[in-house]
């Protein structure tokens, strides 16, 4: 993928922020930890990856470094700044989008 969007949290909203992106045609990929919500996605075909969204792995698989937007649509304050302070490492340059 080349100019993408990453979305961290495949719950509610982050489902409803793919399901416009596939409307519109544009490229995406979750990242979910719960598998029953992999799974949902899966069965939508959504292009998603079951594991932590905090770790270099899966976002190398992800294509951090080619996204051109990073979306954190999970609840839990913790994680977030958790994601947000190893993007930022990562990408300096990238804009993150978070769920209030």
């Amino acid at each position: 993928m080349d100019r993408h969007l990453i979305i961290a949290g495949g719950g509610r909203v982050g489902a409803q922020v793919a399901d416009v992106l596939l409307k519109a045609d544009l490229p995406f990929v979750v990242i979910e930890f719960d598998s029953r919500r992999v799974d949902l996605l899966k069965e939508k075909g959504y292009p998603v990856i079951n594991r932590n969204a905090g770790q270099s792995l899966i976002m190398e698989a992800a294509g951090l470094e080619k996204a051109r937007l990073f979306l954190i649509t999970t609840p839990a304050l913790v994680i977030v700044g958790h994601i947000i302070s190893f993007v930022r490492k990562q990408r300096p340059d990238l804009h993150i989008v978070t769920r209030s």
